[in-house]
């Protein structure tokens, strides 16, 4: 497991950075947690967050941890004072986790659920809709979900663990049935086995197809049927005390802005060409 810490002093350090530099080293990992450790102002002490590497959203390399979800987390460090420490953690084990004895602080990004909703609080960031992912050249015209199911000599792959709310659980449960569904362990999985020409589409949230389609042959169709989902964060109640668990909640709220981008989708556009930009994920509005 790879541990980094974004603490206040960590993040000043590696906020005047270039993207390429911008992410902590693994040999200097344990120093960061010490500062953290002192440096936690905004919260009671560091706050321990799970990450799954799922590119290009969460990248994790020899250097540590990159990609927009990151830096969200290293402007929330900065906004607060609170320090993160980030771990590398397969998804399947962070779902395991969160009912466990000792359960992380900070989940993110997740779809809701309610067996979750038993132990942690949700809170809304964005939503994003449904698209297929695909180098079929056919594929730029709209499909429905019953012209995708109707494709026979069509496999799809998905990744275990990921949850993209109902109507996604839904649709690779019918390839299943039909055994066109593939499963692999990662995103990265799903971009290597349509790469290789083992699987013909996956059903991704936009942002993760614009990414990775933004410097390939990759095409993103809509998918009619398909709507969006909602994506946010969960406070784990039995680790997190009040103090703690009330200056997340503020934080993560106030990131969102529903008037123009707030601090996940100006992040995201760092990472973006002009023509994902442009297709700017919605935020969710708080109900207070």
């Amino acid at each position: 497991m790879i541990s980094i810490s974004f603490g206040r002093r960590a993040a000043a350090y590696m906020a005047h950075r270039s993207f390429g530099a911008r992410v902590v080293a693994a040999m200097a990992a344990s120093l960061l947690l010490l500062l953290s450790a002192r440096a936690s102002a905004g919260c009671s002490r560091p706050i321990r967050v799970p990450l799954s590497p799922m590119a290009p959203l969460v990248v994790l390399d020899d250097q540590g941890f990159s990609g927009p979800w990151p830096d969200y987390l290293l402007a929330l460090s900065e906004r607060t004072g609170c320090s993160f420490v980030l771990s590398s953690v397969p998804k399947a084990r962070i779902n395991m986790e969160l009912a466990s004895a000792d359960p992380p602080d900070l989940v993110l990004p997740v779809t809701r659920s309610h067996e979750q909703d038993t132990f942690a609080t949700f809170i809304p960031l964005q939503r994003q809709r449904l698209v297929l992912l695909t180098l079929k050249e056919n594929a730029g015209s709209a499909l429905s979900v019953a012209s995708l199911l109707a494709q026979k000599q069509w496999h799809g792959v998905t990744a275990r663990g990921y949850s993209f709310g109902s109507q996604h659980g839904e649709l690779m449960q019918q390839l299943s049935a039909q055994r066109r569904l593939y499963q692999v362990n990662s995103v990265e999985a799903i971009l290597r086995m349509l790469r290789a020409g083992r699987a013909e589409f996956a059903v991704l949230p936009m942002n993760v197809a614009l990414l990775a389609a933004q410097d390939s042959d990759f095409r993103v169709g809509e998918v009619r049927g398909l709507g969006s989902f909602e994506i946010g964060a969960y406070l784990v109640q039995r680790s997190l005390n009040a103090q703690d668990r009330a200056v997340l909640k503020h934080a993560l709220e106030s990131s969102i802005v529903p008037s123009g981008p707030g601090l996940l989708a100006r992040g995201s556009r760092r990472y973006s060409s002009s023509e994902s930009a442009r297709a700017e994920v919605v935020p969710t509005p708080v109900t207070r």
